[in-house]
């Protein structure tokens, strides 16, 4: 019997081997990499924050409690490396660097939870789109540390200052350090952020100090969406309605020694002007630079705020009310107007599935409503002008863009007084009803882009 057992434990052992010679050739020559237990505490200390390491706390009312922090970072140069923690309250925290502010060509380090296990990477950001994680081997980063435990995330590791593949160079460079954070979706895929900031000048890794953030304020590309909105599908929509319909309805009615409707259009067109520049710039603070991942919406916004600018400055230089050529700035203040109006309800279809709002397809539904508003005005002209027995060129007698002045003595013999008074209020009704729709377009766009509806967890 004891050459049997001695030949089935030779066996065993040349099994055993097998085994263990079959995982290194699948790892590529190296012994496969062990999976930290979720389960096992990692205590980050914030003991040497500023003397010996470089700490950042979120909030900064945790530096008592560190591993209770919302995001806690700390590193530590040691040579021709550098030693970082990282923990997080969500499931995915994400350490980066970049010369610019921006998140955009961030050379990344993301610690996340992925189906129970925890995973440290490098990951590559380039504009709006999900980070994808290196594949590559990279011998310059070295996981040391993980866990998991009462809904935090922490993670230690260490990294080259100089890497081929981590292409940021942190040897005496100055660098932004980017923050960010957020929830994971099924099977682990990171989800979009649900915080992010950066430091708040470029720093030298190499030096031990405090970080202090500058956050990516959401809510400034929110108002720009919001003031987009207002200025467009509500004041300039109501200004050329205005211009258009109103100018007869209130006729001689003078207000500050001018035509009411003149004045009412042109106080509405000034505000759709602010309202404009104002949201461009927003625009530009929050992305920091030109943004060519947005597509054309950068492009026509461009277009739109430069013949919003013009249409005031050309108006304030146009002919005397009978001057031969007043009939040619009037047809080009109204066409450009009508180029811009286009414009900006394109962009703002461009705008609403940009992934920074979340809106899907929600506020493409609202702005369908809104082109059925549009199209409800068209028909409106094409009724009235049917009514009258005119064509819509004809019709167009009562607001001529040849001509600054109300006339109404056009009009043919059959129509009584009595008819242009219902044609009027017609006008008035119809400037009523598309008050009120606006309004409720506006609104709900507005609670569609500041609610914020955070990321369900799986």
């Amino acid at each position: 019997m004891a050459p049997h057992f001695a030949i089935r434990n030779e066996f065993l052992i040349l099994g055993v081997f097998a085994v263990f010679l079959s995982n290194v050739l699948l790892c590529d020559g190296r012994l496969p990499q062990q999976r930290q237990s979720v389960k096992t505490s990692l205590m980050f200390s914030a003991d040497g924050c500023g003397e010996t390491k470089s700490c950042f706390f979120k909030p900064e009312s945790c530096k008592s409690t560190p591993n209770k922090c919302d995001y806690f970072l700390t590193y530590k140069p040691q040579g021709s490396t550098i030693t970082f923690e990282l923990s997080s309250s969500t499931k995915w925290a994400a350490v980066g660097f970049n010369h610019k502010a921006v998140m955009d060509g961030t050379d990344a380090i993301i610690c996340s939870l992925q189906n129970g296990s925890i995973k440290v990477g490098h990951y590559a950001i380039k504009g709006y789109q999900t980070p994808t994680r290196t594949t590559k081997n990279i011998k310059g980063l070295k996981i040391e540390q993980q866990s998991y435990d009462e809904g935090t995330i922490k993670c230690r590791f260490s990294r080259e200052k100089q890497d081929g593949i981590m292409t940021t160079d942190l040897n005496n460079k100055l660098v932004f350090v980017i923050f960010a954070q957020g929830p994971t979706g099924p099977g682990g895929s990171l989800r979009e952020h649900s915080w992010k900031g950066h430091s708040m000048s470029p720093v030298n890794l190499n030096e031990i100090q405090n970080l202090e953030a500058t956050v990516y304020d959401l809510s400034l590309i929110q108002i720009h969406a919001v003031l987009m909105v207002i200025a467009w599908v509500g004041f300039a929509t109501i200004g050329m309605f205005i211009a258009r319909y109103m100018k007869p309805v209130w006729g001689e009615k003078e207000l500050c020694g001018r035509r009411l409707w003149f004045q009412v259009h042109r106080a509405i067109m000034v505000i759709t002007v602010l309202l404009t520049v104002i949201g461009v710039t927003l625009a530009f603070i929050y992305v920091g630079e030109w943004s060519e991942d947005a597509g054309a919406h950068p492009v026509i916004g461009i277009i739109v705020l430069s013949i919003t600018v013009l249409q005031p400055i050309v108006a304030t230089l146009r002919p005397p009310p009978h001057g031969e050529r007043r009939w040619m700035f009037n047809w080009a203040h109204r066409s450009f107007g009508l180029i811009a109006l286009a414009l900006s309800v394109i962009n703002i279809f461009l705008g609403s599935v940009l992934p920074a709002f979340h809106l899907e397809s929600s506020a493409v539904y609202v702005m369908i409503v809104y082109l059925l508003v549009l199209a409800a005005v068209v028909m409106f002209e094409i009724y009235l002008a049917y009514k009258q027995g005119k064509s819509v060129k004809e019709y167009c007698v009562l607001s001529k863009p040849q001509d600054d002045e109300v006339e109404l003595t056009t009009v043919s013999a059959s129509r009584t007084e009595i008819d242009v008074e219902k044609v009027f209020k017609l006008h008035t009704i119809m400037f009523g009803v598309l008050i009120l729709a606006l309004s409720i377009i506006c609104l709900a766009m507005l609670i569609l882009i500041t609610v914020h509806r955070d990321a369900v967890d799986d």
